[in-house]
């Protein structure tokens, strides 16, 4: 009841597609506001993107029956401008030293000022740089300046969106990202990816407040375990307790428990 999906046979009505431009299948168009200007979708191809890329585009479409565009320009561009900051400039110069052998987990998106799905991302990317601080870092490298890089990475259409781990040291290491073009779908894809590689939280003996702060400020959940006393138990028993916890830390430490 929110909005409607349908599906042409391009072969039974080629003067559809070749109205509005297709050239390959399947090709998916978002008909928003504009529906003889419809939007050419470059997400995945996952019902949970597909979702979002809808739900955006209906927000877009109440907004301007709203008339939100007009009266809310203003604030909004300075936002843009201000989230904008989070997403860090890339260059051929200094693209190694940032992004390879690095200890941070980072996406980068390889645009061109003329692309239009570049302009469109550009807000979304910037939105998510904001809400990723201090977990993943997003870069945006000009492909048309800094061709050199763009051919390095394999670039052939814009925008192109690379992950890199933790560690990544060249180009074979870099991952495809394939998830949605929203802010919410990029954040929860980088979460996702930052999640699997965060280390295993480190198993600290409490020996008073300082110990437990470091081990569990911040956290969702601490889990403190009550070991026997080492004269009871002896040092093997007493480490293959700790081993036990090592073990469930590594297991659940996604879950980001102290």
């Amino acid at each position: 009841g929110v909005i409607k999906v349908g599906a042409v046979n391009a072969d039974d009505h080629k003067s559809l597609g070749s109205r509005f431009g297709v050239r390959g299948f399947p090709t998916i168009k978002i008909f928003g506001a504009d529906k003889k200007k419809p939007e050419d979708y470059q997400g995945a191809r996952t019902a949970a993107a597909l979702v979002d890329a809808g739900l955006s585009a209906a927000k877009s479409k109440a907004k301007a029956a709203l008339g939100g565009s007009s009266s809310g320009s203003s604030s909004g561009s300075g936002s843009k401008k201000s989230k904008s900051d989070d997403v860090i400039e890339l260059t051929e110069d200094n693209f190694d030293k940032l992004v390879l052998n690095s200890e941070d987990t980072w996406l980068v998106e390889f645009y061109a000022p003329w692309c239009g799905h570049c302009k469109n991302l550009a807000p979304e990317w910037a939105s998510a740089a904001t809400e990723l601080k201090g977990k993943v870092k997003l870069g945006a490298l000009d492909a048309t300046a800094h061709q050199a890089k763009a051919a390095e990475y394999g670039i052939r259409g814009y925008p192109t969106i690379k992950y890199f781990a933790p560690g990544t040291s060249d180009s074979d290491g870099a991952e495809e990202y394939d998830g949605g073009r929203t802010s919410q779908a990029i954040v929860e894809w980088a979460t996702q990816k930052w999640s699997e590689n965060v280390p295993a939280p480190e198993v600290i003996q409490l020996v008073g407040k300082d110990s437990y702060k470091q081990g569990c400020d911040g956290k969702p959940l601490c889990v403190v375990s009550v070991l026997p006393h080492i004269l009871d138990c002896q040092a093997d028993c007493r480490n293959g307790y700790i081993k036990t916890l090592q073990t469930l830390a590594d297991k659940y430490k996604q879950k980001l428990w102290g």
